[in-house]
């Protein structure tokens, strides 16, 4: 019997202070071990960031020079960074903030924040260069544009951009999800701008920026002091346009409104006072469609001048192998219209021959030819072909700037003045 004692002891489970101080000992080792390793990650943070910053670059072919002042498990700080030759950076910046995710075998990039940013770019032959920073993006994919899935905050970051166009400086201060959340104002100054001929100068842009599902949205003021085209024989005074534009995400398709306001305005031989109305528009670069509602205070041709004219109606351009193909579909109305001499209206129908304005103005004459007066006009023309716009001469592109600044001196005079005054 005893050994059946004995078999039945040795056969008994464990006390549960056993059991316990098993469970126990076990906890401690794991602690231990985890805390060996959270100690060796810790007091290894240092080489771990940079090995991981270094590897990133590296693995780009991206040249940096920067200093490692913070680093901790999830974030990491980077200051005196310079990207490019460093005696012709192509981006600097005083810090940098750096959020990294963890959840998978290797540290992904979740959110960028940085302060004191200075960049350099070029903008030729519609090619986009921002020197080292070239080397982030992907040559490879044939994937649309779309913005990273990240977050970005900003605080004082400078860029200026050479185009083939004229230099643009430009400030931008933001936060937000890249795809959609952010939220930011840019500044931008260009002081000569010349394209297609025109010439704008002293022009200024005071911008909010949203995106939303990764289409950005443009929102603010864009302001000159002159705007000219020298081939077209079009100028502005003053110009102001308070813009709401919305990008596609793949950054391929517009769509708006521009509201128009001017000090005065002159094309070819017309000359118009506080210009000013509302272009909406919708298209891609293949065609534009929209609808213009504009009108000017009063308006002058020669011997010929109004109060408040207006022009209504819708218009599409798309370019063209030999230009630009425009189209407008509306309406021109002109009150206390006022003519003189044998034949006022003839120059008028050859001034805009072959214009997308010429059925408007044809009509415009014959319904007034003979009358020296009329109190109130209004005519709509009727769908017309469309009218073929020619290119714009590089002699002409390259000298618009020259005479760009003196165009709001030539778009006012003392005959409108006096002609105003005795209407």
């Amino acid at each position: 019997m005893s050994g059946d004692i004995g078999d039945e002891v040795r056969d008994a489970p464990p006390a549960p202070s056993t059991r316990r101080g098993t469970a126990v000992r076990w906890a401690m080792g794991s602690a231990g071990v985890l805390t060996l390793v959270a100690i060796s990650v810790w007091t290894q943070r240092q080489p771990i960031a940079e090995n991981f910053i270094g590897r990133e670059l590296n693995s780009l072919g991206v040249r940096a020079d920067y200093d490692i002042v913070d680093i901790g498990l999830r974030t990491q700080r980077i200051e005196n960074i310079v990207l490019g030759d460093p005696a012709h950076p192509d981006l600097t910046a005083r810090w940098v903030e750096i959020d990294l995710s963890l959840a998978g075998l290797t540290p992904t990039v979740v959110a960028v924040r940085a302060g004191g940013v200075r960049m350099s770019g070029t903008l030729r032959n519609g090619v986009l260069s921002l020197g080292e920073l070239d080397r982030f993006r992907s040559t490879d994919s044939t994937a649309p544009f779309s913005l990273p899935d990240m977050k970005l905050g900003l605080n004082d970051a400078r860029m200026r951009l050479d185009t083939d166009y004229g230099s643009v400086g430009l400030k931008l201060d933001g936060d937000g999800n890249l795809r959609s959340g952010f939220r930011g104002k840019l500044a931008a100054v260009i002081p000569n701008l010349a394209a297609a001929g025109c010439a704008l100068t002293e022009g200024t842009a005071w911008l909010d920026i949203a995106m939303r599902e990764g289409r950005p949205q443009f929102r603010g003021p864009v302001r000159g002091a002159a705007l000219r085209c020298k081939g077209s024989g079009i100028g502005i005074a003053q110009p102001v346009l308070d813009t709401d534009i919305t990008l596609s995400a793949a950054l391929d398709r517009w769509t708006g409104h521009v509201d128009l306001t001017a000090f005065s305005a002159k094309a070819a031989d017309v000359t118009l006072v506080k210009p000013g109305g509302r272009i909406g528009f919708d298209g891609t670069a293949k065609q534009t469609r929209g609808q213009i509602d504009l009108a000017a205070a009063a308006v002058q041709r020669g011997d010929i001048r109004s109060a408040r004219t207006e022009l209504t109606g819708a218009f599409q351009v798309a370019p063209t192998p030999d230009g630009m193909d425009a189209r407008i579909d509306g309406a021109l109305s002109a009150n206390r219209l006022a003519m003189a001499g044998p034949d006022p209206l003839a120059g008028l129908r050859a001034l805009t021959a072959g214009s997308p304005v010429a059925p408007l103005a044809i009509r415009f004459a014959d319904a007034t030819t003979g009358r020296k007066r009329v109190s109130a006009w209004r005519r709509r023309a009727a769908p017309g072909p469309r009218r073929s716009l020619p290119p714009i001469s590089p002699a002409a592109a390259a000298h618009a700037q020259d005479w760009g600044k003196a165009a709001a001196s030539n778009l006012t005079g003392p005959r409108l003045g006096a002609a105003l005054a005795g209407h």
